[in-house]
């Protein structure tokens, strides 16, 4: 018997889009004394350009955690969160081949989008920690401070 397989990608358009993705991360890690942080810092800008809309005032923290959540979705990244959003499997990478080849860039983007966007809800952009590949076929995402 056959079966489906998972896509790779979740719309065929982005092609040409994860393959500039993958040029401006070589690029960037071939230039930069500390492609991480640079990495991080263009995620953190990201964040900050994304026109999404700032938290509520007296949001709480679970509040701001599925805001991540729900950001990481409508991006592609197929996220799966446990009850209190505080864990966060993404299964899916929209730039999985870029993130492949070079993790120390395209994953820290990652990593600064999550903390520019917890920042942006008044959360605390240092309770957040990223773990690239955790698990076959997913990342996993702390948004609480601490890994469970």
């Amino acid at each position: 018997m056959y079966e489906a397989a998972a896509r790779s990608e979740p719309d065929p358009r982005v092609r040409e889009y994860a393959a500039l993705t993958s040029v401006l991360a070589a690029q960037l890690a071939r230039i930069s004394a500390d492609p991480a942080a640079d990495g991080r810092a263009a995620g953190e800008q990201w964040a900050s350009d994304l026109s999404i809309p700032d938290a509520p005032p007296g949001d709480d923290e679970e509040s701001r955690r599925r805001r991540v959540v729900e950001l990481f979705a409508e991006l592609g990244f197929d996220p799966v969160a446990d009850v209190d959003a505080s864990t966060v499997e993404l299964r899916r990478c929209p730039l999985l081949d870029a993130a492949s080849r070079h993790p120390d860039v395209v994953c820290a983007v990652h990593l600064g989008l999550t903390r520019g966007t917890m920042a942006r809800h008044g959360g605390d952009p240092d309770d957040v920690e990223l773990l690239p590949f955790a698990a076959p076929g997913s990342c996993r995402l702390w948004l609480a401070g601490k890994r469970r």
